[in-house]
């Protein structure tokens, strides 16, 4: 199963890792990266999407309300959080979201790797084995 990706980050440089750690992770996987919230909420018109990765910060209530758009849309897909600029409110608001994983750089790259392979066991078909 190929899983879908929606990346949103202003910092195109910060994108470009988490791209690779997703490639590295899951090299079938299909990115899209959205270096704004509008050009994300675009890309998330008509498309199947597996996983949002969003940095809220420093917008986290642009960034809050694209949160909650996404998860209204597909309440099955799971939102991922990686500030870059932590805050206790923040901590609070995407709490109060709900959403799936919340992580703060710089102890980042790990914890991520782990998120990304807990959604592909979660994303691959159930096996069953049946002896005649």
């Amino acid at each position: 199963m190929v899983l879908h990706f929606l990346i949103v980050d202003t910092d195109t440089s910060a994108a470009q890792v988490t791209c690779a750690l997703i490639a590295r992770a899951i090299p079938e996987a299909m990115l899209v990266v959205a270096p704004t919230f509008e050009h994300a909420r675009l890309s998330m018109q008509g498309q199947h999407l597996d996983a949002l990765i969003i940095d809220p910060s420093p917008h986290s209530q642009e960034g809050a309300r694209l949160i909650e758009q996404f998860k209204a849309t597909r309440p099955d897909a799971r939102v991922i959080v990686v500030a870059s600029m932590p805050t206790p409110a923040l901590r609070r608001m995407m709490a109060g979201l709900r959403v799936d994983t919340y992580l703060e750089k710089p102890a980042l790259l790990p914890l991520l790797r782990h998120e990304l392979q807990g959604l592909v066991r979660d994303a691959a078909p159930e096996t069953t084995t049946s002896r005649t």
